[in-house]
């Protein structure tokens, strides 16, 4: 799945094709995010949420906000709640393991809030309200598992 997040620009013909592979590969995405595989297999084995991360991170590298705008409002707001959903879950995660792993998702929520910026994406202030709720359970659950150190 990873090979299919990583596609350059340059192999679709249009950008209607890009943006029906972007939508269709999200709405594929939001499946599996809602999809008890997520909280039975993906969340439990280090080596699946291992290769699981990197998808979402091709995902906003080689696609961005722009094109997940252009796919629609819905397809976006979707793809941004079950992704913010699994970081939350990710974070509270008691497995160190994860835990580590998940820190990389803070540089995908980084890039989608600077890329959402420049963009000025109708659903700004969801996705800065997005921001601030994933850097305070971030520090939260980080404080928390210091203390208990």
């Amino acid at each position: 799945m990873q090979h299919l997040a990583n596609i350059r620009h340059s192999i679709f013909e249009s950008t209607e094709t890009r943006i029906a592979y972007v939508t269709n590969f999200a709405s594929e995405i939001v499946q599996i995010l809602q999809s008890p595989a997520l909280q039975n297999f993906i969340l439990k084995d280090r080596q699946l949420y291992k290769e699981f991360v990197p998808i979402l991170m091709k995902i906003q590298s080689n696609f961005q906000v722009r094109d997940l705008a252009r796919a629609g409002d819905a397809i976006m707001e979707g793809y941004l709640h079950e992704l913010l959903q699994f970081t939350l879950v990710s974070y509270k995660t008691p497995s160190a393991s994860i835990k580590f792993h998940a820190s990389r998702l803070n540089h995908l929520w980084q890039r989608v809030l600077f890329e959402s910026m420049a963009l000025k994406i109708s659903c700004q202030t969801r996705l800065e309200e997005i921001i601030r709720q994933v850097i305070s359970v971030y520090l939260d659950e980080n404080l928390q598992q210091k203390s208990l150190s």
